[in-house]
């Protein structure tokens, strides 16, 4: 499987609902395994983007189908 890394900022009502984060990562779990991928780490940072997901899947469709994680950011 190839790793991904994706950069993620969060939308003003993700901001809002920061609170839901943990419920949001475990869906967003869920949501990578029903595409075939994995969901490996997750770190919140500082600076132009919010987080950083690192990620394995079998191709590159599958991380660009992956790629806006709305279950994560709004």
């Amino acid at each position: 499987m190839a790793t991904f890394i994706i950069l993620l900022r969060f939308t003003p009502q993700g901001i809002e609902h920061i609170k839901e984060s943990p419920k949001r990562l475990d869906a967003a779990k869920q949501a990578f395994r029903a595409m075939g991928a994995e969901l490996k780490q997750w770190y919140l940072v500082q600076g132009q983007y919010d987080a950083v997901v690192i990620a394995e899947g079998p191709d590159d469709e599958t991380a660009v189908e992956a790629c806006p994680l709305n279950w994560l950011t709004r």
